[in-house]
């Protein structure tokens, strides 16, 4: 093996940059001093060679060391196994949270939406669900109030308003058990216009704003025609709603236009809970008036048998003739007397006067139930068999014997005839009690009913 010059190895470390001496010295004495092949060598093996190197691998060996050192083995588990199944569980519990926001929206596609979800291995179960919650589709009428009340108008319905919470279940209760019920379901399509709408929508806000309550869930009726709320119901069943509804039937008619049936004004009559207060206090003074003139007006003639009334026959039936052409004078005759007289003796008079003067006594007895007149006054409104409304304004302490002697005078016995209030249903038979006792104060609105139902 030859020496390897100074110069030579100066100038393998020049090309090379490389400082080690005896490596270099190494690569020329195996290239037998030959500087380009010694270079070439020690740029292809520069990462293997070591001192003391007098031989290695080939290189055509070096690549494929360094080729199977590059390749790393499959990692056995990663996240991107699971991410195919992330987007449709979130999605799922978006719907889920959707779902449960909109159960009562009359206007979604529950049927797009129930295909959508059976392809989740839960999607039956919440299929059923919707079904079980659904709002009564078939029955909702889709528009504003406005056009629910005109509806109303046109085909003679009274109009159902149904205002949903959906954070209330007892809200989604209604939907499960009361509208789905097949006989609800014939009544409500029979008589009324259902409309059914959020509480926090721009209409149901819009209805609260007119008509004020506090409790859920709320089922109300209201007159088309005038837009008075007959009344409001908050807690009830199947089986009540059917109930209540016949209750209403009986006292206002099946139609609005049946409600205020035999009253001449019918379009000018107006609930005294919607009256100011100067309005009801005018109607109660007109009514008190009136009744006060009718009494005064009545003239009570006694009767007897006379075994000379044949002397005065002539005198008698031009009496009779007069009274009966006054519509003011009203002549009261026992069964047993055969004739009815006007007697000019004053003791006679006297005599058979006294029990015209019973009589009037009783018809005036009313006035004496009233209670101190600087107490609060008592809004009463009552509704005879015959359609007519009377209205009275008196003090909050008189008792209810003072209503059932009004009545009477109005041709209407205690004996065959009750007081009642429908909403809740509740018969008055307690006279002595005040109406204050008896919560008809400030205002309230009594039925005179007939004991065998009818009017």
């Amino acid at each position: 093996m030859s020496e390897v010059s100074a110069e030579t190895l100066e100038k393998f470390c020049s090309v090379t940059g490389s400082s080690q001496v005896d490596i270099a010295r190494q690569l020329l004495q195996v290239c037998n001093g030959n500087l380009d092949m010694a270079i070439g060598m020690y740029m292809e093996n520069m990462d293997s060679t070591k001192p003391g190197y007098s031989g290695g691998p080939s290189p055509e060996e070096t690549p494929k060391e360094d080729d199977e050192e590059e390749l790393r083995p499959p990692i056995p588990s990663k996240t991107e196994v699971l991410l195919p199944g992330s987007p449709p569980y979130a999605s799922t519990k978006r719907f889920r949270r959707n779902d449960r926001s909109s159960v009562f929206d009359g206007f979604r596609d529950f049927q797009a939406e129930s295909l959508a979800s059976s392809t989740n291995s839960n999607g039956q179960k919440r299929q059923t669900l919707e079904e079980l919650f659904r709002p009564p589709l078939d029955l909702i009428h889709k528009g504003p109030f406005f056009t629910a009340r005109e509806e109303g108008k046109k085909q003679n319905k009274w109009l159902l308003v149904n205002i949903q919470d959906v954070t209330e279940f007892s809200c989604q209760i209604l939907n499960r058990d009361v509208w789905s019920c097949p006989k609800v379901k014939r009544i409500i399509q029979k008589n009324f216009i259902f409309w059914q709408v959020y509480h926090d929508s721009q209409e149901g806000l819009k209805y609260r704003q007119f008509y004020h309550f506090n409790e859920w869930p709320y089922i109300a009726v209201i007159d088309p025609i005038t837009g008075e709320r007959i009344v409001a119901w908050n807690k009830l069943d199947a089986k009540s709603f059917c109930e209540l509804v016949e209750e209403l039937f009986v006292m206002r008619g099946s139609k609005p236009s049946e409600e205020k049936k035999g009253d001449n004004n019918l379009s000018e009559s107006i609930s005294i809970i919607d009256m100011s207060e100067e309005e009801q206090i005018k109607e109660a003074l007109q009514a008190s008036l009136q009744e006060t003139n009718k009494v005064n007006k009545i003239e009570y003639l006694s009767t007897s048998e006379d075994d000379d009334d044949n002397n005065n026959d002539d005198d008698d039936d031009e009496d009779i003739t007069n009274n009966e052409n006054d519509d003011d004078c009203i002549d009261v005759t026992p069964c047993k007397q055969k004739a009815t007289k006007r007697y000019h003796s004053s003791d006679e008079e006297t005599k058979n006067n006294e029990p015209s003067k019973k009589l009037q006594k009783q018809a005036e007895l009313y006035t004496d139930y009233f209670g101190d007149e600087s107490d609060e006054k008592s809004n009463i409104v009552l509704r005879l068999p015959s359609g007519e409304r009377k209205s009275l304004q008196l003090p909050c302490t008189s008792k209810l014997k003072a209503l059932v002697l009004f009545v009477k005078e109005s041709g209407f016995s205690p004996e065959s005839h009750q007081l009642v209030a429908n909403f809740p249903k509740r018969t008055f038979t307690d006279v002595e009690k005040t109406l204050l006792e008896l919560g008809m104060h400030p205002h309230y609105t009594i039925f005179v009913q007939s004991n065998s139902g009818g009017g």
